[in-house]
């Protein structure tokens, strides 16, 4: 048998054990009880003290909360709002060689796009780039620069 088995013959037991009086008198027991918690009177002074404590928790959170929204939270690494420094960086995460970048640059200037990680972020950009300028391309930077950019996606 397992043991939930035994719990559940135990308690079974055990309510056929209780006898119908037993269970009159708790029923009576609690009536008085609650009678008695009706019956007594409110302390005035008790009252006030909580609705004053309560007040003083509201006010507190309200102000701790107004504190905390002035500071500014930085989740995560801070931002970068200069395009020559996310260009950089983002060089360096997909290990972009310099001859690569500058390609991007050329075929962004030919193609008049403003910054060179459009043409990263968007193959097909990219694809009709090379195909519309055939000169002044380095087929083995941007064969390289496509195996990098079908690797990372």
């Amino acid at each position: 048998m397992t043991m939930s088995s035994k719990l559940i013959k135990f308690s079974a037991a055990l309510a056929m054990l209780v006898s119908p009086a037993f269970a009159e008198r708790a029923d009576e027991a609690f009536k008085r009880s609650l009678q008695e918690s009706i019956d007594q009177t409110v302390d005035p002074s008790k009252l006030i003290a909580f609705g004053a404590a309560v007040m003083g928790s509201i006010i507190l959170i309200a102000l701790i909360s107004k504190w905390r929204g002035k500071r500014p939270r930085q989740v995560g690494p801070k931002t970068i709002n200069s395009p020559g420094k996310l260009i950089r960086e983002i060089c360096k995460n997909v290990n972009l060689k310099p001859a690569e970048l500058k390609q991007l640059k050329s075929l962004c200037e030919q193609q008049n796009i403003s910054n060179p990680l459009v043409l990263l972020l968007c193959p097909s950009m990219l694809g009709k780039a090379v195909k519309e300028n055939q000169k002044k391309l380095d087929r083995a930077v941007l064969s390289g620069l496509a195996k990098k950019i079908a690797r990372v996606a």
